[in-house]
């Protein structure tokens, strides 16, 4: 479709791939750069069928105006002319000498502005590839920073004061037992163009402690006896809503809070996308962990002991959060000191959320 000659032997193409159609049966549009014996593909992220890649081309064939050809036509004009422009900032730069290293930088530099775009970028080429389970992992790591932070991260705001901002709340909640189930979800034939469609009803245990990924490990045996596997996981959410809960400082032997002062709970809800939500009647519970079991138990048997006879409640409210936000007060007097745990529940959704936090006497911090 476009074709343009720079210095030192460069070619820039745009080219329809009919080699590797995608499920749709649409190939993919590529920008291919030849440079004296090397050529190199760039994917422009757009795909059409043969017939309307005929009518982007020939602007005087019938259906060539419709409004979804010409805005396909104005995309892939706009990704050619700035690889065209790329292609001559490289040779300008470098005494007039071309280089795919320095026009990759270059591409990256311009289009890849943020952390989620970085994510995307590598998403759509491993899916391109192929490679369903690796993609799955970067859409799910995507998907958590996306929640926490935002869609428009800037890359000189991801340091380590930033990153540790964001795990400040804690959505789990080691108070509750939950053990994963395996099962297969299908087992037949595949049809004569290889594929299935079958209805994915994930069962899900009612104590889920928050997010969860489902793993699907898929195994195909051919009739000769050879077989393919493949694993990847999703993102599952149990809930329509999470809570989640963070006390500052708390919940370590090295960053005990005092006794005889006033601490802040900040609560937090969200719906399965991580967006903030509104939420009434939430249950906050501080429960006294008895010093015995605190000495020899770990978060793993916290489930034992809140739902038993020894848990002791020295603090019980009902809060509510206002777009995603609420908090509350809690005050533990001297002489207690020792190990606390903090459970919210939500009781319309049944998430919940706890951690645990060390009081101490302010003299002996």
């Amino acid at each position: 479709m476009y074709k343009d000659t720079f210095n030192d032997n460069v070619t820039l193409y745009t080219l329809l791939n009919e080699r590797r159609p995608n499920k749709e049966g649409l190939f993919p549009i590529r920008y291919r750069i030849t440079h004296k014996r090397d050529k190199v593909f760039y994917k422009s992220g757009k795909y059409c069928s043969i017939k309307d890649w005929e009518l982007i081309i020939d602007e005087t064939k019938k259906g060539s105006k419709k409004t979804s050809i010409s805005e396909l036509r104005k995309e892939i004009k706009r990704g050619h002319d700035a690889i065209k422009v790329n292609i001559n900032l490289v040779i300008e730069n470098n005494k007039g000498s071309f280089s795919f290293e320095k026009l990759n930088n270059l591409i990256k530099k311009n289009t890849i502005d943020t952390l989620n775009a970085a994510f995307i970028a590598k998403i759509n080429e491993t899916k391109s590839d192929g490679k369903i389970g690796t993609s799955s992992y970067y859409n799910c790591a995507l998907q958590s920073i996306s929640k926490y932070a935002g869609n428009n991260i800037s890359f000189s705001d991801v340091t380590v004061k930033w990153i540790k901002g964001y795990e400040k709340y804690t959505f789990s909640d080691p108070s509750r037992y939950y053990y994963p189930a395996e099962y297969a979800v299908f087992d037949s034939r595949l049809n004569n163009t290889g594929e299935a469609r079958f209805p994915l009803n994930l069962e899900v245990n009612s104590n889920a402690p928050g997010m969860l990924n489902a793993v699907f490990n898929t195994r195909i045996t051919e009739e000769g006896g050879d077989f393919s596997t493949d694993v990847f996981s999703v993102p599952l959410a149990p809930y329509r809503r999470f809570v989640g809960i963070s006390v500052p400082d708390g919940g370590t032997m090295n960053k005990m809070l005092t006794t005889d002062t006033s601490h802040l709970i900040n609560v937090v809800t969200v719906d399965e996308n991580g967006n903030p939500v509104s939420a009434n009647n939430l249950d906050v519970i501080i429960y006294k962990v008895d010093w015995r079991w605190w000495w020899s138990s770990g978060d793993d048997n916290m489930a034992n002991w809140t739902s038993g006879e020894n848990s002791s409640i020295v603090m019980r409210k009902t809060i509510s959060t206002v777009n995603g936000k609420g908090s509350l007060s809690f005050r533990i007097n001297h002489p207690d000191w020792g190990r606390y745990f903090i459970s919210i529940l939500d009781p319309e959704q049944g998430h919940s959320a706890g951690l645990s936090v060390y009081m101490d006497w302010p003299s002996y911090i």
